[in-house]
């Protein structure tokens, strides 16, 4: 779960580059901005704006990223009980 936290706050600081269209797009959408929690402050935070067609993208980006973790961390989990490495003894035998 911790591993989830982490990539969500890496996650947090990558945005997709836009091509020149999207600039001249976005330079007449209106700007949405939010307040973000700087990652080990209890009290600052940034600003930040995007267009809301942005932060759909972002949003879109995220979920799938996490999605494709999840799914790492499940079969990694899934080979490691495949291999009996994972048993409560730690030496892969069940009796």
């Amino acid at each position: 779960m911790k591993a989830l936290y982490v990539a969500g706050a890496v996650l947090a600081f990558i945005a997709p580059p836009a091509s020149a269209q999207d600039n001249d797009t976005a330079a007449t959408e209106k700007r949405v901005c939010k307040s973000e929690k700087i990652t080990g402050s209890l009290t600052r935070v940034r600003r930040v704006c995007m267009s809301q067609r942005e932060w759909d993208q972002l949003a879109e980006d995220r979920a799938r990223s996490l999605n494709r973790l999840e799914r790492s961390a499940n079969h990694a989990e899934a080979m490691t009980n495949r291999t009996g490495l994972g048993g409560p003894s730690g030496h892969g035998h069940t009796f």
